[in-house]
């Protein structure tokens, strides 16, 4: 499966665009993606964080979200960030970049 068949790669915010099948996340919750996965059709992983601030780790599919491109127009945009940090934290770890 070629890179051009994901929608997202990792480090993108996004949000929900119903409310999860679980109810532990509402529509318009958000979160950052750290899994790609290659199924057909791809799936990803993010933590969301809830109405409550709470980190929720989740997989979706791309229709399930809408990709966010301003963190400051999410809710708890300061967890956010933090998620994002450690994210781009380990990759560049992982590249041999720190």
């Amino acid at each position: 499966m070629s890179d051009d068949a994901f929608r997202f790669h990792g480090c993108e915010i996004v949000r929900l665009r119903n409310d999860d099948a679980d109810g532990d996340l509402k529509a318009g919750d958000c979160g950052v993606v750290w899994g790609v996965y290659a199924f057909e059709p791809p799936l990803y992983e993010a933590t969301f964080v809830d109405r409550n601030a709470i980190m929720i780790d989740r997989m979706f599919n791309k229709e399930e979200v809408d990709e966010l491109l301003d963190v400051q127009h999410a809710p708890f945009p300061h967890v956010l960030e933090e998620i994002l940090r450690v994210f781009e934290a380990a990759i560049q770890k992982e590249k041999g970049l720190v």
